[in-house]
């Protein structure tokens, strides 16, 4: 039953019908919260995905402290499900930390903004050393976000952050229009740094 809610939150969700979506995911969200009481292992990840998709919804609504909070609780299941399985859960302990981080930088909370995409950025790092290409174009994204919070005197950290980002965008499929847009974002932040660097 909590499945056929969520799916109906998509379905309402891409038909603009934000109002049905929000109901059908919070039902969903209701009957996992309470799977979970009795096997946790099992429907936590439910309830952390139920959040996501909620906080998302809220975003595109513009009710950042409704969404804050959807993400949060999200990133607090993800943290605890890493920590007990690594190998299952650390790629979504990064996307909660990433979209919770853009979240913060995008309300000017730049301070919470940077430790949040640090270390989703550090993550990603370390996942895609072990699966080769799976989570690159992730760490790229992370690391556009991550400095376009960096201030003037940490341009050298900056431009080998985007250099090293280049490289990996350069062997993604030249076609994926998400790979052309980073490649465009991380040009346009490097320009900015590279004026603060004197030869």
């Amino acid at each position: 039953m909590a499945a056929v809610q969520a799916n109906l939150g998509f379905l309402y969700y891409d038909q603009n019908d934000y109002q049905r979506a929000e109901a059908a995911f919070a039902e969903a969200l209701k009957i996992y919260r309470r799977l979970a009481k009795d096997k946790p292992q099992a429907f936590e990840p439910k309830v952390a995905m139920v959040q996501y998709d909620l906080g998302g919804l809220y975003t595109l609504q513009n009710d950042y402290p409704k969404a804050e909070a959807a993400f949060r609780e999200a990133l607090e299941i993800h943290r605890k499900l890493a920590e007990e399985d690594p190998d299952a859960y650390l790629p979504e302990l990064a996307g909660s930390l990433f979209i919770l981080g853009a979240l913060m930088s995008d309300n000017n909370s730049n301070a919470e903004a940077r430790v949040l995409l640090s270390e989703a950025f550090e993550i990603f790092k370390t996942i895609t050393t072990k699966y080769p290409n799976k989570y690159d174009l992730n760490m790229c994204r992370a690391a556009i976000f991550l400095v376009s919070l960096y201030i003037g005197k940490e341009a050298r950290e900056a431009l080998e952050i985007l250099d090293d980002t280049e490289k990996r965008l350069g062997l993604l499929p030249k076609n994926n229009p998400k790979v052309y847009y980073l490649h465009h974002q991380s040009r346009i932040i490097k320009s900015y740094f590279q004026g603060f660097i004197k030869d």
